[in-house]
């Protein structure tokens, strides 16, 4: 059964009650005029075509409060979102009443439920203020003629002076400490910051015109494809989600390669050691360095040590390049301490501070020639006596050569050696009577 078009609906304080069933209406609609702000329910009672009434009613609450229409709708032009942060510290804001107002009392801090007082400070619905770094509150309540005071409405302004942590930069194709790659290929960067606010990244590569990209998570991935052989500065800085800039990172890179081309990896090396070297055209000077050990520290080679292969000239360092490359030079490594294994690299100068080149192990190995004569005349000559021993050892070697070895003279003594097989170089035997200026061993 369908319910006719008549229901009973008063409008009064109380929560329960129940519509009476004499007081009808056959709209579906109502309206009413309330004597005072205040709780106020509809209560609403339905009758069916045959006359029954719903046992139980619909309530509607709603509260009346007509100082509403004095609460001030507030808007900013300098930081429009609450929401969010702001690098600006100056501050306006207006508000519009439904309501003509006649004042209003507001107040800045940093409390988000601040009432102001009952005293209307302006009739002027606006405010201008600056504000220091933090989060702040603009409450605004106004008044009507009547003397009646409104609700406050509260503004929220967040004020970020704070320049975001300087970003750091990496790259697994392109190293900032070594020689990698050609031109032309393309290189992934990684741009990895700390702050959580961060809005996104500008970077710039050999100071062209930057770009901008949107910050993913804790690090943005960038790729990047330098058309040069040398040396590369890539620039990048972090903006946050307040406006704030950081200071830049500056990354170096260094496409291609540049190393030692003389003297070679492995190679030995003698008292005059050849040193040149290559890398990218916009090189402009060398240094090379040397050091004993991998835990040993680089130190350059004494420019003291250093000449001018075409014609011995002195050197000092950085030793210019033409074209990417070093004159030929040579180091004089007399004043090294111990042969071995020596250590050698290159340092370059240029643009964007180029990198060291990959070292090289070489074989220290100086030969003592001596360009004197030795006199002949002074060496020791065997007397008579010594003769006729000599000779008669060099016998019985030659009878029994599988025992004894050839005798000789012994320089530093001046006496016969006579060795046997088996024994060192100063075990010396007669193998029978020695005469004077013979040497016998112990024992023998």
């Amino acid at each position: 059964m369908g319910a006719s078009a008549q229901w009973p609906c008063p409008v009064d304080q109380n929560s329960s009650t129940l519509p009476a069933t004499s007081s009808t209406q056959a709209a579906a609609s109502y309206s009413t005029t309330v004597s005072a702000d205040g709780a106020r329910y509809l209560h609403v009672r339905a009758k069916d075509k045959a006359g029954n009434w719903s046992g139980s009613a619909a309530h509607y609450a709603f509260t009346v409060d007509s100082t509403l229409a004095l609460l001030p709708t507030v808007t900013s032009t300098t930081h429009p979102d609450q929401s969010a942060a702001y690098k600006a510290t100056g501050f306006k804001a207006a508000w519009t009443t439904s309501a003509t107002a006649s004042g209003y009392s507001c107040i800045v801090d940093s409390t988000a439920t601040t009432v102001p007082d009952t005293v209307s400070d302006s009739t002027t619905a606006s405010y201008s203020g600056t504000f220091t770094e933090g989060t702040w509150y603009l409450h605004v309540r106004a008044v009507n003629s009547a003397g009646t005071w409104g609700p406050t409405a509260h503004y929220r302004v967040t004020v970020d002076t704070t320049a975001p942590a300087t970003p750091t930069v990496s790259s697994p194709d392109f190293p900032d400490d070594s020689w990698a790659g050609d031109a032309g290929d393309t290189g992934e960067f990684t741009l990895t910051f700390t702050d959580k606010g961060l809005a996104g990244f500008a970077y710039s590569l050999d100071g062209a015109t930057a770009t901008t990209v949107t910050a993913s998570g804790a690090a943005t991935a960038i790729d990047l494809t330098p058309t040069s052989e040398g040396s590369h500065k890539l620039t990048v800085t972090a903006t946050d989600k307040a406006g704030n800039t950081s200071a830049a990172t500056g990354y170096t890179f260094h496409v291609g390669s540049a190393g030692l081309t003389a003297p070679l990896n492995g190679e030995e090396v003698g008292h005059a050691v050849t040193l040149t070297a290559a890398g990218p055209a916009d090189l402009t000077g060398a240094t090379f360095q040397y050091r004993r050990s991998e835990s040993g520290t680089w130190s350059d080679i004494p420019a003291s040590a250093v000449t001018l292969s075409s014609d011995s000239s002195a050197v000092t360092w950085p030793v210019a390049l033409t074209g990417g490359v070093t004159p030929e030079l040579t180091w004089d490594a007399g004043a090294l301490t111990d042969d071995g294994d020596l250590q050698l690299r290159a340092t370059f100068t240029g643009a964007n501070s180029p990198a060291p080149s990959d070292s090289v192990t070489v074989q220290l190995n100086r030969v003592e020639v001596t360009t004197e004569g030795t006199d002949l005349d002074s060496l020791s000559s065997p007397t008579t006596v010594q003769s006729y021993a000599l000779e008669a050892a060099e016998e019985r070697a030659e009878t029994s050569p599988d025992e004894l070895a050839p005798p000789y003279l012994d320089q530093d003594t001046g006496k016969i050696v006579a060795p046997r097989h088996g024994h060192g170089r100063e075990d010396r035997r007669d193998g029978g009577h020695l005469p004077d200026g013979c040497s016998r061993r112990p024992g023998q």
